[in-house]
């Protein structure tokens, strides 16, 4: 025996469907409208606070704290006979390494420091830039290769005009301590910043004297021999100097 069934669908009116589709897309345009009206507004407004405060964080706030800083001033008696001489001095940059870096430290850091100095030459200035040793943090252990790409990181940060002039002095995290050097690392570092364990450098009548103090154990090495014969020279070269001018 079979029983069918049958199911009958009535047909939607065209007047309720319409009433349906015309009320769907009355709330889509409201919806719409609010969002246009209320969120959209607030939306931009939040991301124009972030985009200011993150342009305030990472690029105005070193002009801020720099332009709190000034050059001294001279003396006018001593400024008539003097040449000013304006020198930055910086110590220990440590521009972090493959091996103990974290890539998210590493960019942070590389970025301040490019930014503060940047800055500092676009608001001081200075004739002179001295970097007073560990320009690396891992450079005793860098291969040939790694070390160049240390120098070249250091050059694009610490990029400078060419009427600045910038010196390096060598410290322990660039070499090694005094011993750990080799006269590998002790050339690769002089041939990629054209200095040495003693110079003078003389500016506008100012003398300055970079020495490696790792070269100053006193044990009697041929790197402290060399480093106390240069040191004897200027010294002696300095007293002459002094001799001379006493005598005019």
């Amino acid at each position: 025996m079979y029983i069918l069934r049958y199911t009958f669908i009535a047909p939607v009116p065209q007047s309720l469907y319409n009433k349906t589709c015309y009320a769907r897309v009355f709330a889509a345009g409201t919806v719409h409208e609010m969002f246009t009206r209320q969120w959209l507004p607030r939306l931009m407004l939040f991301f124009g606070l972030c985009l200011t405060v993150l342009f305030y964080c990472e690029y105005l706030i070193y002009y801020v704290v720099l332009l709190q800083c000034r050059w001294p001033m001279l003396d006018k008696s001593s400024s008539e006979t003097t040449q000013p001489l304006r020198v930055i001095f910086l110590a220990d940059p440590h521009l972090l390494g493959h091996r103990t870096g974290h890539w998210f430290d590493k960019l942070r850091r590389e970025w301040q420091m490019y930014r503060t100095f940047q800055t500092a030459m676009t608001l001081f200035k200075p004739e002179m830039v001295f970097f007073l040793g560990d320009l690396f943090d891992e450079g005793q252990w860098a291969e040939n290769t790694e070390f160049k790409q240390y120098v070249n990181r250091f050059h694009e940060l610490f990029y400078h005009p060419k009427d600045t002039v910038v010196y390096a002095a060598m410290g322990n995290h660039d070499v090694g301590f005094h011993h750990l050097m080799d006269e590998y690392q002790l050339n690769r570092f002089k041939d990629h910043f054209e200095t040495s364990s003693v110079r003078m450098v003389r500016q506008n009548d100012n003398i300055f004297i970079l020495i490696n103090s790792m070269a100053l154990e006193g044990d009697g090495c041929d790197l402290c021999k060399q480093a106390e014969n240069e040191i004897q020279n200027i010294a002696k070269l300095l007293k002459c100097a002094k001799l001379d001018s006493s005598s005019h």
